[in-house]
């Protein structure tokens, strides 16, 4: 598990071994679920 950040202008950094993991680029979209514990991404 890695600890991220969220940036003054709200973004989430998500790490680089993940990115490049799922073969996500700048650009990629997602929904964002408040799944009460925590958010989703999908």
């Amino acid at each position: 598990m890695e600890t991220t950040r969220l940036s003054t202008k709200g973004q989430v950094i998500l790490p680089r071994s993940l990115r490049r993991a799922k073969g996500w680029q700048p650009g990629t979209r997602f929904t964002v679920e408040d799944v009460g514990i925590g958010v989703l991404l999908r």
